[in-house]
């Protein structure tokens, strides 16, 4: 593992290929994501005709990250900076999904985080974790009106909001709930590296 010192720059490069989470929900209200306008219906899952970029704050702990458009991206980190964060996340994004596809798991979207060393813009933090993407089955573009079992975090997302503790600070997590999401990471292990 390779590890240095890097002043980290305060935005959040999501690449997204599917419409999922906060993009649906905000393309459902304004037809847009992230500024940026997309066709009229689509629904959960469904493909794009080509990967976004969609950048997001960087939030304080305990604050909620805010999507924003390139151009706000760009203004934050400068437009250099920004154009090679974009450029590195879609290169990036379109490498791994193409090998997740292989092993039969789709890539929805992605998250990276990004700093400089004073020169470079260097990709910083994990990548391509169950952790930082939505991953799931592919089979399910063809199941899009069903609920999809899936390799990222959204069951222990899914299992905190039924129990009312989102964002509730410190939580004990059963020991079941710990043990089904450890072995989603590791089932999306196992296909991609079989």
């Amino acid at each position: 593992m390779l590890v240095r010192r890097l002043q980290m720059l305060p935005i959040e490069s999501i690449v997204r290929e599917y419409i999922t989470g906060t993009a649906l929900a905000k393309h459902s209200t304004s037809k847009t994501v992230n500024g940026m306008p997309l066709p009229a219906g689509l629904e959960y899952g469904q493909k794009l005709t080509t990967p976004l970029w969609t950048p997001s704050t960087e939030a304080e702990m305990g604050d909620k990250d805010e999507n924003i458009t390139k151009e706000q991206a760009y203004g934050m980190v400068g437009e250099r900076v920004g154009r090679r964060i974009e450029k590195f996340s879609l290169e990036i994004y379109s490498i791994a999904a193409e090998r997740t596809e292989e092993a039969g798991i789709i890539l929805a979207d992605t998250k990276f985080e990004f700093g400089t060393d004073g020169e470079n813009v260097v990709l910083a933090d994990e990548a391509l974790t169950p952790n930082s993407s939505v991953e799931n089955y592919d089979a399910w573009e063809q199941n899009l009106e069903q609920a999809q079992p899936s390799f990222d975090k959204q069951y222990l997302r899914d299992w905190l909001l039924a129990n009312g503790l989102k964002r509730k600070g410190t939580v004990t997590i059963p020991e079941v709930v710990v043990l089904k999401t450890a072995a989603m990471y590791q089932e999306a292990c196992k296909k991609l590296i079989e």
